[in-house]
């Protein structure tokens, strides 16, 4: 299956995402403006070229800062914009602190595991497919969680965490 997200940045050159075999595709278009935007990779700068060969199951989100917020933030390497990338390793180890402070039972699943790829997770009543659940996860704040329920289910081998959000 083949997405395509066009992103129509004002200040920022026009990038062309496209999830092909499951990679990002990143192309750029004529710009709007002159220059390539900064590329952060778990807030570590990574060029256009490495960005483009990272599989699009690796990511967990995708933040785009334009100017002048980007100027402020990265000074001079943000003039162009700046394409934050956050890999789901790391958005698994910041969800994951989030979530320990609700269940314990969980905390203690994930040390007996090394990842969550078992865990089916449910926000709000609704089940999140294994290539959103990072990302998702990874948006939600500690103050907004209000409730973490853990089960599992050791005959099939699955787990299920329903978390119950101030948002419902």
């Amino acid at each position: 299956m083949k997405k395509l997200i066009l992103l129509l940045l004002v200040g920022l050159p026009v990038c062309l995402l496209a999830q092909n075999n499951q990679k990002f595709i990143l192309k750029e278009l004529p710009p709007i403006t002159n220059g390539t935007p900064l590329y952060l990779l778990d807030d570590k700068e990574i060029t256009r070229k490495t960005a483009a060969k990272i599989k699009s199951e690796d990511i967990a989100s995708i933040d785009i800062i334009q100017p002048p917020a980007s100027i402020q933030i990265y000074k001079k390497k943000g003039k162009n914009g700046v394409v934050m990338l956050i890999s789901n390793k790391v958005a698994f180890e910041a969800y994951r602190v989030n979530l320990y402070a609700f269940s314990a039972a969980y905390h203690e699943y994930l040390d007996n595991h090394k990842d969550d790829s078992h865990i089916t997770y449910i926000v709000d009543g609704k089940i999140l497919s294994k290539m959103i659940a990072p990302g998702v996860l990874y948006g939600l704040k500690q103050e907004h969680i209000k409730n973490v329920e853990f089960a599992d289910s050791r005959i099939k081998g699955e787990a299920i965490v329903k978390i119950i959000t101030t948002k419902n």
